[in-house]
């Protein structure tokens, strides 16, 4: 539990979590991609605007007959982004003004505890990331203040405004402060960050903001570094920037990030022909599912309703919102089979649209047969969401017997 809590409160932005992953993965052995020729038998990873991040194992033995073992997931969350001029005065208080970053539960976000953070590129051209300390705060209006005696109206223009604690402007004090004398900020990315620590009980609720999609994140890397290379198959995962904006970016997943990486495997492995071992590989893509939440009723399709600590969810959708389909979802039930882990199942109510994943994009772009699968969370995009102990570790043992199977796609 410890070590998932270090995790959530380190990745607090999408370059945070990079940072984070990009350590972990050379604290087990594995390269640069940069840095290394890729070889038979050995561990690299790939990056991409220091927002996206790929890692991979080789096999000792790659032939015409391997193929890939995947998990998809992203660095992303629904945020609050500074604007590139955010500074706003009224009266004696000091504003900044963000932009809406994807979907979030904005009424999660008022009176909350909040900092800056993010990344600053100066004249070295450098990135450097930054986790700042002074508070700011988006604050509610008082009940006694709103004619309709309720807060249930947002402005998103006008309510979002922070209040900054520091008196100069925002490009400003980033640059006094982080920023060496000799140069000058040239540009930023900073997020308003939610400031509380994640909270892990004994019973295993987790608390936390960002578990939409760092849960899936987490699995995935220990699932790699915990599992020993395949003997014929690539094992590894690809953590992607901007799902939660559409993914058309060039880290995104509908970039050209995951095909040229796996084209750039495949042929330094001797492979010839990349579509066909694409077409017999497999991939997870893990994303965060909805947990039936006990003071709504009605909201969740009935028996596929599922509940907080009591297992991994597949995904399916008719409009293919998800990427599961009946192949797939036969593998990965066979490669599962031997494992003890309950499996829940989600569908969407007919008059709720569902949400999407990486999946469809991922399986449609490679051919790669694909099923969605994830933790269920309660208040999925809010500023805090709750998940299970439990849940997280089933799919990371999930994600080991993927990276362990000795079974061959169906063709």
């Amino acid at each position: 539990m410890k070590n998932l809590k270090t995790f959530l409160d380190n990745a607090i932005t999408p370059y945070h979590t990079v940072q984070f992953i990009r350590e972990k993965l050379q604290n087990a052995g594995f390269k640069s991609a940069k840095e290394e020729s890729l070889k038979s038998g050995g561990a690299y990873y790939f990056e991409t605007a220091n927002a996206s991040i790929a890692a991979f194992r080789l096999p000792k033995n790659y032939s015409e007959k391997s193929a890939f073992r995947l998990l998809s997931g992203h660095t992303d969350f629904p945020a609050l982004r500074l604007t590139p001029n955010p500074d706003k005065y009224n009266k004696e208080q000091h504003l900044l003004h963000p932009e809406i970053y994807g979907s979030p539960i904005l009424s999660t976000w008022f009176d909350r505890d909040l900092h800056l953070a993010g990344m600053l590129i100066g004249d070295s051209l450098t990135p450097t990331l930054f986790n700042d300390s002074a508070l700011c705060k988006i604050p509610n209006l008082a009940i006694h203040l709103n004619k309709n005696k309720d807060n249930s109206s947002i402005d998103t223009q006008q309510n979002l405004d922070a209040i900054a604690t520091f008196k100069t402007n925002a490009s400003q004090y980033l640059q006094e402060k982080y920023i060496p004398q000799n140069e000058k900020l040239l540009s930023y990315d900073a997020w308003l960050v939610d400031s509380s620590s994640a909270n892990i009980s004994e019973e295993g609720y987790i608390s936390s903001g960002r578990l939409d999609n760092l849960l899936s994140c987490a699995a995935a890397l220990n699932a790699l570094i915990k599992t020993e290379s395949h003997s014929e198959m690539v094992t590894g995962f690809f953590l992607f920037n901007h799902e939660e904006i559409g993914s058309n970016s060039r880290e995104g997943a509908n970039g050209n990030f995951a095909y040229r990486t796996l084209k750039n495997i495949h042929k330094s492995l001797g492979g010839k022909n990349p579509e066909k071992a694409f077409s017999r590989s497999f991939l997870f893509s893990l994303d965060a599912a909805h947990a039936e939440p006990p003071n709504y009723s009605g909201v969740i399709e009935e028996n596929h309703a599922p509940q907080l600590g009591n297992g991994i969810v597949l995904k399916t959708n008719a409009k293919k919102r998800y990427a599961t389909d009946v192949y797939s979802e036969a593998f990965f039930k066979k490669i599962i089979s031997n494992s003890k882990i309950n499996l829940q199942h989600f569908v969407n109510r007919n008059d709720i649209p569902a949400g999407s994943t990486l999946g469809p994009i991922l399986s449609a772009n490679l051919g790669i047969p694909t099923v969605d699968i994830g933790v269920p969370l309660l208040s999925m995009h809010s500023i805090r969401e709750t998940a299970h102990y439990k849940d997280y570790t089933d799919l990371e043992e999930i994600s080991k017997s993927l990276f362990r199977s000795e079974l061959h796609w169906i063709e």
